[in-house]
């Protein structure tokens, strides 16, 4: 778990788990009988200072070990049943530091459960994450069914970044309820879960940069995307959001009329159930923000946009219709050059006026 953390308020309480009268800390639950769970740590740059987190652990949640090896890696004993737990909490409210990160490594499959902010605040009353990469990575590849929940309302800088990466296993997300966000925050948070089937809801409408880079792709079993509900885009936002996502059948509306530098760059690339590009109502390009939209979505047969220009802006198309469907419909304004290739309109397309 990367744990990399400044001071913070918060609310909430010490909500009840699974367990009874045990607190709602992190758990780890087996789901079959003799599995593993250890943890690494991750070093950027050398010679370094290791600096662990102030960390503890229980099977019980009543009778409770320090985590305070220097080690690189560590190890819980042997989950010798299915339904054997253990327990995390900490006190990590003002740790901080930028050039490691702690990963869970599981050896069998595992349910994960309770508040991630355990791990932060043992009394669980943080609600906010207090700096920057603090989750980075914390699941990457684990083999879990389950998450965490994850009620931070107030994000920082790539703290979900790659969390949950490339757990094949999971189905279902958390929920994401923050409405205020930070550059890079949700970055790859699920790339490669192959088995997600549905997005969690996205309720913020205020954008910053990167937010949402690449945080489904490669979720080839995603069938339903979220809402995004924002109006107003911002460098670089949805960059990759959905790409390789070959069980997309749907996208979601994009309402924005204010685009800005590569805004939408490779939103759909390799959509291949994708039928039908969402309307895009915007007027005015920007630099790059429809470059590689729909590259490689080869069941694509229908577009809808509003712009009149393709000039307006550098490489705002380069590439967004590369490998779309033979023939379809290309709805715009009557003034827009009736340009073809893999940069305009597609080849073979029908132009309709708007």
């Amino acid at each position: 778990m990367f744990i990399s953390c400044g001071g913070g308020d918060g609310g909430g309480g010490e909500s009840g788990s699974d367990d009874g009268d045990i607190p709602n800390y992190l758990c780890f639950t087996a789901n079959t009988a003799n599995c593993q769970l250890s943890m690494k740590v991750t070093v950027s740059s050398y010679p370094h200072i290791y600096n662990p987190p102030v960390l503890e652990y229980s099977t019980d949640g009543k009778n409770w070990k320090s985590f305070n090896s220097e080690s690189y890696t560590f190890e819980w004993p042997n989950f010798e049943k299915a339904g054997d737990k253990v327990y995390f909490r900490g006190d990590n409210s003002t740790f901080s530091f930028d050039d490691e990160y702690y990963s869970f490594m599981t050896y069998g499959s595992f349910k994960v459960s309770g508040n991630i902010m355990s791990l932060l605040d043992k009394s669980l009353k943080l609600k906010t994450i207090p700096s920057d990469y603090c989750f980075k990575m914390l699941f990457d590849g684990c083999d879990i069914t389950s998450t965490p929940e994850l009620p931070a309302t107030i994000l920082t800088k790539n703290c979900y970044f790659g969390m949950f990466g490339n757990c094949s296993s999971l189905v279902d997300a958390p929920a994401l309820p923050a409405l205020t966000l930070a550059e890079s925050c949700y970055s790859c948070m699920f790339v490669s879960c192959t088995s997600l089937i549905k997005a969690p809801s996205l309720p913020a409408t205020v954008l910053v940069d990167l937010c949402y880079n690449s945080m489904f792709s490669r979720c080839s079993s995603l069938t339903e995307a979220p809402e995004l509900p924002a109006e107003t885009m911002i460098r670089y936002c949805y960059i990759g959001m959905f790409s390789g996502c070959t069980s997309l059948t749907s996208a979601p509306a994009l309402p924005a009329l204010n685009l800005a530098e590569g805004c939408y760059l490779d939103m759909f690339c390799d959509c291949t159930g994708l039928p039908v590009a969402p309307v895009l109502p915007a007027t005015v390009l920007k630099d790059e923000c429809y470059r590689g939209m729909f590259f490689g979505c080869s069941r694509l047969r229908y577009i809808t946009v509003s712009f009149s220009d393709w000039n307006g802006a550098t490489n705002s198309t380069e590439g967004w219709v590369n490998g779309v469907a033979d023939s379809g419909s290309f709805k715009c304004p009557a003034g827009l050059a009736n340009e073809t290739g893999v940069d305009k309109i597609p080849v073979g397309w029908t132009k309709l006026d708007l």
